[in-house]
């Protein structure tokens, strides 16, 4: 509320005092007298002032009032358009807003890009920071870095914290020891970010002492990577305690659960560590293993992996290798080498079949499409997925089919047989797979059990191909009484007799 002194200031202003209105618009400018600082309400007193010839008024318009506190730019152009030609940077600055932004004054980027440099030149922070970003930007300039961050560095310098970030930001992503200068400008400033990576340069060059407080300041804030790192800290799982950190799991855990609420998968990954720990109180397998699969779930390539391990290792689940064979998969797409070294030995794929071989076998699926096109999509399935005839013949590709892979299971069914996994793996095996689902959906629906279904299979694909001149055997997977999947033939033979 205004001060009783000067309410008689407000009523001759209001009056139409010119020198009232002056002196109130410089109070509302700087704030006093029991009133707050507003650059539009100073504008307002400060504008009817210069109307009446106040020179002074315009000149402190020019100066000081930002284009925030301007309502209408087009009736206040001329005012600063005077005191931006007189020289004043701030002005400079104003019109070059209004000229590049089209706010009505007119649009002409060439001059407005030429008063922003001057105002940047005088030094006028805002001026250089809004340069920079066009600069880097390229926005009605040549985009330069090398001008950019010029621009950035003498913004910086005058404490502009945007600047300090983007410089920052440049140095730390080129591993470059610049970035302490400015990281830790920012991280005086309560920077959050800045914080941790301060925090994290600290601790590269064993300044583990001046760390923490950065790190725990971050942590404080809800910063998942910050949280990660102090309870790291308090963890010292190798032994080393640090200094000005209390060693204690418990400690430990609070930090990386934080950090795991807030969705960080190496959180997760770590507390599933600490939970399977013997030197732990709080001991868990169960705890340990969801946060496992949590960090998997997340994208944790390595936890990935691990959960991918403990599934193969449950032999007696239903469906347990299914699952791992899913972990494997999502761990090695992330260049995880054990995973995808795991995943070949436990979806092993048949021998590349050359390219003649190939194109003569769909070329021979072809013709026998034309007589019998069920027979043709099962045969098309054994090519593409490197199965044995037997096994395409048998399978029903829409209980098969595990989104990633395709199910081989026929133990019920056949003697000798073996439960296989195969990769789908590209799109071409997954469109052979859909065709055959849609196509054995309509062309089978004689009842019978599995082994029943496969004799008739067996005797319409022998027919067709003695009808066509196609040797059956032409289908079989290289060298494949050596794959998993079923014993060979001559076993069988031998168990019979």
């Amino acid at each position: 509320m205004a001060d009783r002194d000067l309410l008689p200031l407000i009523r001759n202003a209001r009056a139409g005092n010119a020198g009232a209105q002056f002196a109130l618009g410089k109070i509302y400018l700087s704030g006093g007298h029991g009133v707050s600082r507003n650059p539009a309400t100073a504008f307002h007193w400060l504008q009817k002032a210069a109307a009446q010839g106040i020179e002074d008024a315009e000149r402190l318009i020019g100066d000081a009032v930002p284009s925030s506190a301007v309502a209408d730019p087009v009736l206040a152009a001329p005012i600063y358009e005077r005191a931006a030609s007189a020289g004043s940077r701030n002005a400079q600055k104003v019109m070059s807003h209004w000229l590049l932004s089209d706010a009505g004054v007119g649009s002409d980027e060439g001059r407005g890009l030429r008063l922003l440099a001057r105002a940047a030149e005088k030094g006028d922070r805002a001026a250089q920071l809004r340069l920079a970003c066009l600069y880097q930007a390229g926005d009605g300039v040549e985009a330069s870095p090398e001008q950019a961050y010029y621009w950035f560095e003498q913004a910086a310098i005058q404490g502009s914290l945007a600047a300090q970030q983007a410089l920052a930001e440049r140095d730390w992503s080129r591993s470059d020891p610049a970035a302490m200068k400015w990281l830790s400008r920012a991280a005086k400033r309560n920077d959050v970010q800045a914080c941790y990576r301060y925090g994290v340069m600290l601790l590269s060059m064993n300044r583990v002492q001046e760390a923490v407080p950065w790190l725990g300041r971050a942590a404080e804030q809800n910063h998942a990577e910050s949280q990660l790192a102090f309870g790291l800290l308090h963890a010292a799982r190798d032994g080393a305690r640090v200094p000005g950190v209390a060693h204690s799991y418990k400690r430990a855990v609070h930090w990386l659960e934080r950090a795991a609420r807030l969705g960080l998968a190496q959180a997760s990954y770590e507390l599933s560590k600490l939970y399977s720990l013997r030197n732990f109180s709080l001991r868990d397998p169960a705890t340990a293993d969801r946060y496992l699969e949590q960090a998997a779930e997340r994208g944790h390539a390595h936890a990935q992996y691990l959960a991918g391990l403990a599934y193969l290792r449950r032999r007696l689940e239903p469906d347990a290798d299914l699952v791992a064979v899913t972990w494997l998969e999502r761990a090695a797409r992330l260049g995880h080498s054990e995973a995808a070294a795991l995943l070949r030995r436990t979806c092993p794929e048949s021998p590349a079949v050359p390219h003649g071989l190939a194109a003569t076998r769909a070329e021979a699926i072809r013709h026998i499409g034309q007589s019998d096109l069920a027979i043709a999509v099962r045969l098309e399935l054994a090519c593409a997925f490197g199965l044995r005839v037997r096994q395409a013949l048998t399978v029903d590709p829409l209980a098969a089919d595990r989104a990633n892979c395709l199910l081989v299971d026929l133990r019920g069914a056949c003697r000798g047989a073996r439960r296989r996994i195969v990769l789908i793996g590209n799109a071409q095996r997954r469109e052979v797979l859909d065709r055959a689902k849609r196509v054995l959906q309509f062309h089978e629906q004689e009842p019978g059990a599995a082994a029943e279904k496969y004799r008739r299979c067996h005797r319409a694909m022998i027919a067709v191909c003695a009808k066509l001149g196609i040797d059956p055997a032409l289908f079989e997977p290289p060298e494949s009484t050596d794959r998993p999947g079923f014993a060979p033939a001559k076993t069988h033979r031998a168990r019979a007799r």
